[in-house]
């Protein structure tokens, strides 16, 4: 009996990764890992932008809300300027505003007469003084603020009535 040397024997169809196939899987593997690092980018991005959006309504809310509030004082006459420097000289004693962050008056408008309807309840608005010879002061003005930080702001409306 004759014993035959066992021979690897490459069977047809069974051949080696050739270079090509190889860097076709890399090129498709490195595709795929940058689609996933760029949506984990945009997906910071915007959960930065909210972040902001977010603290810009808060700050809006305690500004507005420290405007309409009987410790901020009426300015009969008022102008935005006026209301901008009592805001100012509020801001370290009464208001927490973070570093970075602003807070600016930067409209005020009068009301030049008829009714107004002020926590419900409506009546006759009564002149209070008089700004100039064409117009009073009758009561309530229309108070427009801005709160900022860097590549954000909101603007708000409120109404500030003579206490």
């Amino acid at each position: 009996m004759t014993i035959r040397p066992s021979r690897c024997q490459a069977h047809r169809g069974e051949r080696g990764v050739t270079l090509i196939e190889l860097l076709v899987t890399i090129t498709i593997m490195t595709i795929g890992f940058v689609s996933v690092i760029s949506a984990f980018s945009a997906i910071e991005i915007g959960v930065n932008s909210i972040s902001k959006d977010a603290q810009l309504t808060s700050l809006a809310r305690q500004v507005g809300d420290y405007i309409e509030s009987e410790q901020f004082a009426y300015i009969t006459c008022g102008s935005a300027a006026s209301y901008d420097t009592a805001l100012q000289s509020a801001i370290p004693a009464q208001l927490v505003i973070p570093a970075g962050y602003t807070a600016h008056v930067i409209l005020v408008a009068q009301a030049t007469g008829g009714t107004h309807v002020v926590s419900g309840v409506s009546g006759s608005l009564i002149p209070i003084g008089g700004c100039s010879r064409s117009a009073h002061d009758f009561g309530v003005q229309q108070i427009e603020f801005q709160v900022t930080t860097s590549g954000h702001s909101m603007l708000r409306i409120v109404y500030k009535r003579w206490n």
